[in-house]
């Protein structure tokens, strides 16, 4: 499987990832819109996710942990409007971790 790698170098920084669904689909509101995630963020690393219709954000608050599938860990963000992109983005403070985000992806 292909994976986006995000990190900072010198251990701080903002990295982000945006996906964008196909066109003409909007996603409703009332999911969770996050991502697969690989590693483990220390608590010098702030997980956000926007979401955003047309290029507008819609969105935006911190990532909460929700579950593990796989040895991979779902974040996510509980929407109330539509969307059709998802963006994350991680800033680091102080850690030289890199992380894998496997998928970008909505969960109920």
């Amino acid at each position: 499987s292909t994976a986006a790698t995000l990190n900072a170098p010198g251990g701080s920084g903002t990295s982000s990832i945006r996906g964008t669904t196909q066109s003409g689909v909007v996603v409703e509101g009332g999911v969770v819109a996050g991502l697969l995630f690989s590693g483990n963020l220390t608590t010098n690393t702030q997980l956000t996710i926007t979401t955003y219709l047309n290029g507008t954000q819609q969105q935006s608050g911190a990532a909460t942990f929700t579950r593990t599938r796989n040895d991979q860990q779902f974040f996510g963000l509980q929407t109330n409007m539509q969307f059709d992109s998802i963006e994350a983005t991680l800033a680091l403070a102080g850690d030289d971790s890199s992380y894998q985000l496997q998928e970008l992806c909505v969960s109920n």
